[in-house]
């Protein structure tokens, strides 16, 4: 079972559709731990190494697709809704959000206690230059009681790392839920794709012990395909030439286009200044200093994020944990390389649910600790809330 059979079919700009979710969105589940008492054994290790307890028979995310022979999990249905925000200056937008509610489940019903959440594919761009951010930067942005009172509280996630095997600071997902970019990939190839690795070895991926056909079928394929094989190399699909390549290549995706668009946004200087003085930046960070190899001095970043947790508001919580991350925070989402993409994007997919078609809409979704910066946004003339947004749509 598997919900795309590539890397591209998720980070791929696609439409928002009317009734259907796109491909390059998928429904994270799991069951709170307040829900079930006492907890099992295996739960206590899924909620230290995973961050959450999976439902026990569809596991950590719905599958939409299967190969012959199993069934897919469930179809996920989208609906849209909207709203009217109306501006001091008596400007009137509409903003949508979609309710995603999931159908015919093939395995049975869903646990009573079961949260889900949808999440899209997230922009690929600078994602090593990311990794190579020192712990102690983002450890000296967390401000996690509001000592200097800006109403701004960010705290970074401390997470299992399977590579390392210890806990490290979160930096990738929309939760922050992966210290490193390895590891991020890995699990969306075992979880999306249903390929296995060195990493994450289990050939049937997410499929539960409930779920026979996709254990049985995963494990039948990859021993007529890999005769040659012995031992754990046989339930192994992705060998760990291929996902070294996959590191490399992740690694440095995009970063061109982060290039260009630094050149281009000399001509968004008032843009620029409207972003600061509006409060953006206290989350939105553009400073943060990489060390270059071999050398002896770092070169600056500038990724608009600060990598922390931030409570977006109840509009946009999911009620759902990850680690440390509560139901109502999102990890910043870094703005770099939003002009690439909004050239790609037939209909632009922004937040972690692709709600907002634009980046006025994104905007007008912050809530809880960005309520403020909102605010001074929306009290600004229209022609200075255009020039934030095309500072934002250039970088």
């Amino acid at each position: 079972m598997y919900n795309a059979r590539s890397c591209t079919q998720c980070h791929t700009p696609s439409s928002q559709e009317t009734d259907k979710a796109p491909v390059s969105l998928v429904i994270m589940l799991s069951i709170e731990p307040g829900d079930k008492q006492p907890l099992s054994r295996q739960e206590q290790h899924q909620l230290s190494h995973e961050g959450f307890i999976s439902e026990p028979v569809y596991g950590k995310q719905i599958q939409t697709f299967a190969y012959p022979g199993a069934y897919a999990e469930a179809l996920v249905k989208r609906i849209n809704h909207s709203r009217h925000v109306a501006f001091p200056d008596q400007q009137q937008v509409q903003i949508s959000y979609p309710e995603y509610r999931l159908e015919t489940p093939a395995y049975g019903a869903f646990h009573p206690a079961m949260r889900s959440s949808p999440r899209i594919a997230p922009r690929m761009q600078g994602l090593g230059l990311l990794e190579a951010i020192a712990d102690e930067q983002i450890i000296a942005l967390e401000d996690p009681h509001d000592r200097d009172g800006d109403g701004i509280s960010g705290r970074a996630n401390r997470v299992y790392d399977l590579l390392s095997n210890s806990e490290r600071i979160g930096r990738y997902g929309w939760k922050a839920a992966k210290a490193s970019l390895e590891h991020q990939n890995l699990a969306a190839l075992a979880t999306d794709i249903g390929v296995s690795s060195w990493l994450l070895p289990k050939p049937e991926g997410d499929c539960s012990s409930a779920q026979v056909e996709c254990v049985s079928l995963a494990t039948s394929t990859l021993t007529s395909l890999n005769p040659e094989r012995s031992g754990a190399q046989a339930d192994i699909e992705a060998t760990k030439e291929m996902t070294d390549l996959l590191h490399a290549f992740t690694r440095v995706m995009g970063n061109e286009a982060l290039s260009v668009a630094r050149k281009g946004q000399a001509k968004q200087a008032s843009g620029k200044q409207l972003f600061n003085e509006s409060g953006c930046l206290a989350c939105h960070s553009d400073h943060f200093k990489q060390p270059l190899p071999g050398a002896k001095w770092s070169e600056n970043i500038t990724p608009y994020s600060d990598l922390l947790l931030h409570d977006m508001g109840e509009a946009l919580a999911d009620n759902r944990r990850e680690f440390q991350a509560n139901g109502r925070e999102w990890r910043t989402t870094p703005l770099w390389g939003m002009a690439h993409y909004l050239k790609q994007a037939p209909t632009p997919m922004l937040l972690h649910d692709g709600r907002a078609a634009s980046v006025l809409e994104a905007i007008l979704w912050h809530g809880g600790e960005a309520e403020a910066s909102k605010q001074r946004f929306m009290a600004l003339p229209e022609t200075q809330r255009q020039q934030l947004i095309n500072f934002v749509e250039a970088l």
